[in-house]
Parts: C-alpha cells; sequence; structure tokens
C-alpha cells in the first residue's frame, strides 16, 4: 500500500487567529472527554504546533481548559456548554468572544 507523503494535508491558507479558536475549540465541544497533546491537537486541527500550543494556553487562561500533569489538555468541566456565560480570549492582541 503507497502511502502519500503530504499526509497529514497541511491546510491551503492559515486560518485567521478567531478561525483557528474556534476550531481548536470546536474539537475539544464536539468530543467531549478527549485529551490530546499539543502535537496530535495541532495535526487534528490542520494547525502549525505553535500556534496550536497558544490557542490552547489562551483557552486554558479563559477557563475552558486545564492542562494535565501528562501534558494533555482536557475540557474543563465547570464550563458547560449550556452556560450562558462568555468570556473573552486574546489570541494576537485581538480579542474574541468564547462562549460556552
Amino acid at each position: 500500500m503507497k502511502h502519500s507523503s503530504s499526509w497529514p494535508k497541511s491546510p491551503d491558507r492559515t486560518p485567521s487567529p478567531s478561525d483557528a479558536l474556534s476550531r481548536v475549540k470546536g474539537m475539544f465541544v464536539e468530543m467531549p472527554g478527549t485529551a490530546w497533546t499539543v502535537t496530535e491537537a495541532a495535526r487534528l486541527a490542520g494547525l502549525d504546533t505553535a500556534v496550536c500550543r497558544t490557542i490552547l494556553k489562551t483557552l486554558e487562561e479563559a477557563g475552558f481548559l486545564t492542562e494535565r500533569a501528562s501534558g494533555t489538555y482536557v475540557r474543563c468541566l465547570a464550563w458547560s456548554s449550556s452556560s450562558p456565560d462568555s468570556r473573552t480570549a486574546i489570541v494576537s492582541d485581538r480579542r474574541f468572544a468564547i462562549s460556552g
């Protein structure tokens, strides 16, 4: 079986900070209970590792994620998807609303 050398495929364009933040956050919303390292999350989101690390740290600072001692990130239990709470994350000196 022949494997393509382009796997995983890199994105055609770099997403805006807002789109990248939404993409990573959506992964944790759509698959509750999952835990990913920076490398795994970057690969799944199709993002550069450094960009993904910044987004994960931003979501951690906002209280949406927590980093375990193992280096994996998981969604905080206190952040309910039905919560009316809205927070603001700062990515690349821009503010973005983060809602449950």
